[in-house]
């Protein structure tokens, strides 16, 4: 029992050597700005503020983790929006947030999974090493590196610490009388876990599948049945948040673009064979593959690896079944229902960008280590195979310790990204938000110019607006502005451009229409008021520029 505990300890050690860099890095210039700079409530978190986290979703609906997010700001050091530094255009040129706590945060809770996962694998399979290795696995693939690296992917680390957990007391409470008081506990607090878990992240809506997959393949066959009576309520209790991201407003116009039934298929198909090729040999890994809907569906070669891939699985299914190969055929399960997720809402935020991420396969991987802990099992016999997969393992956690390095900052991770991807859009609109920041003009416009040849409709029309006014570009910026009106009809922000544009050029009538439509829009949206504020001062005073200016609050470029 010793060696156990042990054994479970350097997974936790290990996984911590691997990702030891991690708390040490800046925050990046994607979803974090989203998430935390332009969040109002981490102004001064209350109990009200908190409640209103839960009651109303920003962005997706994953209440707890920004709960999380938001007593982290209340315990990190932090600078008031009012005395902080504004780039000409109106933004931030640094943090609101000390980076530390956010960065400990993903990497604290991928930890606890790995140590969690380590004791359900040895309950499941009954073979310490075996588990050891598994673990081992989950915890240190250089897939994982940017769910723990990224500050904005705690949701997925969260969403999987409390998924586990809930698996785990869920078969524990199957280990007990039924009716009884202890079966009864185990049964509450992990349907209380699996409640954690979804309001982590959407993604465990999944849980009651892979759950039954393991009652089933891998548990008491005799207990199936009583265990789906419980399973089926889990699934009535994850009906409320699927259907929340229908209704979550930043998802609204991208559910109106989805593809047909048939594209979807063949989008996962490509993305399952793409990930398929990421775990096996994990490299040129980046934020950006550049493998969106519309380019899938375009490349003829796609259709014929889908159909390869389809054919594949298939055959391994059917093998797998013939050989009673009962563990294979659950841990493909939990692969695969790890996925569902992501296939059912196309990524929503990511969508324009591309059908694949790394951090898409962080539950998924659960079926991969547990695949790898039966495998020991298996060949316990035979030291020559575990040998040769643990120096994969080595192998692995040695790609991952170097791939941390390219989160260090923004620069270092986009150029990264466009070493791997040159047409990403993303990574343009990204450098163009990183030079705006530092007033590097000429450079943020043309990648923004950049991401808007090669996406149109994810470029930052705002921001490129918004330094054309601070050059005084006026024609040029009122161009942009009606550009991005024509994408975005509604947006209160671009007709505050629009008006600040026909300032410039000097006709008042026009831009104090533009105006009036931009507050009948927004009445309430400080934010964009605040910085029209601002660039009004440094276009149109002759005083010096007031530091005043809070955040922006909406960054089209970021996710």
């Amino acid at each position: 029992m010793k060696r156990t505990y042990f054994l479970s300890l350097l997974v936790v050690l290990f996984t911590l050597i691997v990702f030891i860099r991690v708390p040490f890095f800046d925050f990046v210039l994607l979803e974090d700005t989203t998430h935390l700079d332009s969040q109002p409530s981490f102004s001064k978190i209350t109990k009200t503020k908190i409640l209103e986290i839960w009651k109303r979703p920003y962005l997706n609906y994953m209440p707890l983790t920004y709960s999380i997010w938001g007593i982290a700001a209340h315990l990190t050091e932090k600078r008031p929006l009012e005395e902080m530094a504004h780039s000409k255009s109106g933004v931030l040129k640094d943090f609101r947030f000390s980076p530390a706590l956010f960065h400990i945060l993903p990497l604290a809770f991928h930890l606890m999974t790995a140590f969690l996962l380590f004791w359900l694998f040895c309950f499941l399979t009954h073979h310490p090493l075996g588990s050891f290795l598994g673990a081992l696995l989950f915890a240190i693939h250089p897939v994982q590196v940017e769910s723990v690296a990224w500050v904005s992917s705690l949701k997925d680390t969260l969403s999987g610490f409390w998924g586990v957990l809930a698996i785990f007391l869920f078969l524990l409470a199957h280990e007990t009388p039924p009716k009884s008081k202890t079966f009864k506990f185990f049964i509450l607090t992990s349907t209380f876990a699996l409640f954690l878990s979804l309001c982590s992240a959407p993604s465990a809506i999944a849980l009651p599948i892979i759950t039954l997959i393991i009652i089933y393949y891998l548990y008491k066959k005799e207990r199936f049945q009583y265990a789906s009576k419980f399973l089926l309520g889990w699934g009535f209790l994850t009906i409320p948040f699927f259907f929340s991201q229908y209704t979550s407003s930043s998802n609204q116009n991208l559910f109106s673009n989805l593809p047909s039934v048939k594209e979807q298929i063949l989008v996962s198909l490509d993305s399952l064979s793409f990930y398929f090729c990421k775990i096996m040999m994990p490299l040129h890994l980046a934020i950006d593959y550049g493998r969106n809907t519309l380019w899938v569906l375009t490349q003829t070669s796609v259709h014929t690896t889908a159909s390869i891939f389809f054919v594949f699985i298939f055959a391994l299914t059917l093998f797998l079944k013939w050989n009673k190969m009962k563990w294979a055929l659950a841990c493909q399960g939990i692969f695969l229902a790890g996925l569902i997720p992501t296939f059912l809402f196309q990524r929503l935020l990511f969508q324009p960008y591309s059908s694949v991420a790394d951090r898409d396969l962080y539950f998924s991987m659960v079926g991969v280590g547990l695949a790898l802990a039966f495998i020991i099992k298996q060949t316990s016999k035979k030291p020559a195979i575990a040998l040769g997969l643990t120096l994969i393992l080595i192998f692995f956690g040695t790609r991952s310790f170097f791939q941390t390095f390219y989160w260090k900052d923004t620069p270092h991770l986009i150029n990264h990204a466009l070493e791997i991807n040159s047409e990403s859009a993303l990574a343009h609109n990204t450098l163009g938000h990183f030079y705006e920041k530092t007033e590097d003009y000429s450079k943020a416009i043309s990648h923004f110019t950049s991401a808007l040849i090669l996406n149109p409709e994810s470029a930052s029309y705002d921001r490129m607006g918004a330094i054309h006014l601070v050059m005084g570009n006026f024609s040029s910026a009122k161009t942009i502005y009606e550009k991005a009106l024509l994408l975005h009809p509604l947006s209160s922000v671009d007709f505050h451009g629009l008006g600040l544009s026909w300032m410039g050029l000097g006709n008042k009538a026009m831009a104090q229409d533009n105006f009036a439509k931009a507050s009948a829009l927004s009445p309430r949206d400080w934010a964009s008021s605040n910085a029209v504020k601002q660039l009004k001062r440094e276009l149109f005073s002759t005083k010096k520029p007031a530091k005043s200016h809070p955040h922006r609050k909406n960054h089209r470029g970021s996710l």
